[in-house]
């Protein structure tokens, strides 16, 4: 089994990288984990929709060939985090093209805040419930 895992932070010290680290050395045998990388994406506009960046191919293929994807995002402001939506709108387009759609996700997050990553992690479900995610049922704490 093939499990991507896209990280919604840029931080060298994220939380939700280090969690990915320590599930990836320590995943069964016959389950694969790999990072979906999404540190050099560049901000969407559609104006690249006729005319996608390697690096946004990339990560669309990646999240088209895992098997399931795990999506970790760090809790800002409320939300989830900006790099995180980037990725997404990047993996939604163009139209009619949603590199999440039918894909069993689940979603996972860490935060400092007094609610932890739960508001992070709701608005996250929600956005890639739209774009016809399979979003796996998680409690929130």
């Amino acid at each position: 089994m093939k499990i991507g895992y896209l990280v919604g932070s840029l931080s060298s010290i994220s939380i939700n990288r280090a969690t990915f680290e320590a599930v990836r050395k320590n995943a069964p045998e016959g389950v694969e984990i790999t990072e979906i990388s999404i540190a050099d994406l560049p901000l969407y506009s559609q104006d690249h929709d006729h005319d996608f960046p390697e690096v946004a191919r990339q990560l669309k293929s990646a999240i088209e060939a895992a098997d399931a994807v795990v999506v970790a995002t760090p809790t800002f402001n409320d939300s989830f985090s900006g790099v995180a939506k980037n990725a997404i709108d990047w993996a939604s387009r163009p139209w009619g093209q949603h590199s999440f759609n039918g894909k069993p996700v689940a979603v996972a997050g860490s935060s400092i805040a007094p609610h932890g990553g739960t508001p992070g992690t709701t608005a996250m479900a929600a956005v890639l419930a739209f774009g016809e995610a399979k979003v796996l049922e998680t409690p929130s704490t």
